[in-house]
Parts: C-alpha cells; sequence; structure tokens
C-alpha cells in the first residue's frame, strides 16, 4: 500500500496504518507493509508533469522502500530520492511547501513594490535588473521567468562569473524571455562589477 500525499509527519504511521489494520484485521509491517511519496503535481502544469519531476519516496522497511523506488524509477524521468524512512518523506513535504508559500507572498510583494513605482512615478525611466549565480545552469531560466511575471525586468546580472562557471544560460533566457544582461560581476569587491560586453563574453564562453 502506498500514500502519496501531503501530511505532517508521522500521519501516515500513526493515523493511517493503524486505520488500515483495524478494518482489515492485518497486521502492520507483517501482513502487509507501506510506502509513501509526497504529491508533487501542481494542477493545469503542463510543463512539469508527473513523469518529469524528481519524487521522495520511502518504505517501512528498507527491503520495501527499494521496492517503491524501484516502481517510481520506472515511470520517471527525473529519477526519485530515497528518503531513510516514511516520517522524513512526510516532512520533506511540509518543508517543500513551506519554501513554496514564502516565495509566494515575496513575488506579490514585488509585483506590488513595482506597481507602486509605476503609479508613484508614472513614465520614469528605471532599471529592474535581476541578479543571477552563473553556477546556477538551468534553473536560471526558471527563476527569469517567474520575477518577470512579477516585474518588469530590464537587465540581468550575472555574478560569479570569476570561476569555473560561464554563465551560458543567459543565451537561452535572452532567446526565451528577451532579457540582455546589463552587467557582470567577477569578484567580491565593488570595482569587480562591469559593463557586459558580448563579444568578450562569446570568446570566454568558448574559449577563444
Amino acid at each position: 500500500m502506498v500514500y502519496e500525499s501531503t501530511v505532517y509527519p508521522g500521519v501516515t504511521e500513526e493515523e493511517c496504518l493503524p486505520v488500515v489494520e483495524q478494518v482489515s484485521g492485518l497486521k502492520y509491517n507483517e501482513d502487509f507493509f507501506a510506502g509513501y511519496s509526497p504529491e508533487r503535481i501542481n494542477p493545469g502544469d503542463k510543463l512539469h508533469t508527473v513523469e518529469k519531476i524528481k519524487k521522495v519516496t520511502s518504505g517501512s522497511t528498507p527491503e520495501v522502500a527499494n521496492i517503491v523506488d524501484g516502481v517510481y524509477n520506472s515511470v520517471l524521468i527525473n529519477g526519485t530520492h530515497k528518503a531513510p524512512s516514511i516520517r522524513v518523506a512526510e516532512a520533506s513535504k511540509i518543508i517543500e511547501n513551506s519554501q513554496r508559500d514564502v516565495n509566494i507572498a515575496f513575488m506579490n510583494e514585488l509585483a506590488k513594490i513595482d506597481r507602486v513605482i509605476d503609479r508613484e512615478l508614472p513614465g520614469a525611466s528605471r532599471e529592474t535588473l535581476l541578479v543571477l549565480d552563473a553556477t546556477t545552469g538551468q534553473n536560471a531560466v526558471s527563476q527569469a521567468k517567474e520575477f518577470s511575471q512579477a516585474a518588469n525586468i530590464t537587465g540581468i546580472t550575472l555574478n560569479k562569473l570569476d570561476g569555473t562557471a560561464k554563465g551560458g544560460i543567459v543565451i537561452a533566457i535572452k532567446q526565451e524571455l528577451g532579457i540582455p544582461v546589463k552587467f557582470i560581476g567577477v569578484g567580491e569587491k565593488i570595482d569587480d562589477m562591469q559593463e557586459f560586453d558580448a563579444a568578450d563574453f562569446v570568446r570566454a564562453l568558448f574559449g577563444e
């Protein structure tokens, strides 16, 4: 029996499974076993469908955990993360929900600030720069999309170009969202913030 839901830690084993035992007359972890995987589907999201998301899995015993993990891995493109216990898997969903709620509140506040500036300073020339980490990779595109929905992003500041990261993801952001790079950060000092030079960036990107 595998539960897929959003519950606080302990619900599956302390609330749900005792009911199954009572109704069925079977003994948990002797006559039947259990698995748990937090649901991670957003209704209406056609991009992050069930087979494309990474799932947390767990089982009531190590052997069952392996079976449950194997079943999910057979249909998921992005694989799984096997939690050490059902309770840990339940806790992971609570943490994810908390982060999501904070992010929603933050984005709403950002959108409000943007609207207030437009109201108080109509027609004013201003820049709204999104600071991205050059090491972020593909997630940078998602970040740019989310922030663009909350505010009119006019440019990108690409930081941490002093390491091994080359920041090539900004090309995808420019192609998909039309947001140009305005500045780059190549260190931790104020003088390490430089205006973006496309020709220099391309040469560094391809090692020429």
